[in-house]
């Protein structure tokens, strides 16, 4: 993370592989978090896959888990989960809302039958069945 860059979005084996840290539990992937805010990184949305995602900017943390979902793909979920933050980060939304815009949009994705699906109302339907749970970075 020289670069400094304002957000980078991981999963966890690509976590461990440039922290050197397995992520394993909620506690490794704290440690994770901070390993790239320690490295530079400004926000860290640290993918979870069927876990949901932990967005931190090293003063909030949130984990925000999915409700069970039937995944019809998991190829591009990522990049539609990444695409979600990086609308409501555009939107100014706070650091809360931009993890359960990005969950929720990764969530559709995954269960949509016809790519690309009707995404607005169904990403804020899919917000309301979110679990969010506030941590300390």
């Amino acid at each position: 993370c020289a670069a400094q860059p304002d957000l980078v979005k991981p999963n966890t084996v690509e976590a461990r592989d440039l922290t050197g840290r397995d992520v394993k539990s909620p506690a490794d992937a704290l440690d994770a978090l901070a390993a790239f805010h320690d490295a530079g990184a400004r926000r860290v949305a640290l993918s979870l896959g069927a876990d949901g995602l932990m967005l931190s900017d090293g003063a909030e943390c949130w984990h925000v888990r999915p409700p069970a979902i039937t995944v019809r793909t998991a190829v591009g979920a990522g990049d539609a989960l990444l695409g979600g933050i990086v609308w409501a980060l555009a939107q100014g939304m706070a650091l809360r809302e931009v993890a359960c815009w990005g969950v929720a949009t990764g969530s559709v994705y995954a269960m949509a039958d016809e790519l690309p699906p009707a995404a607005r109302p169904a990403v804020e339907e899919m917000i309301t069945r979110l679990t969010v749970t506030q941590l300390k970075p």
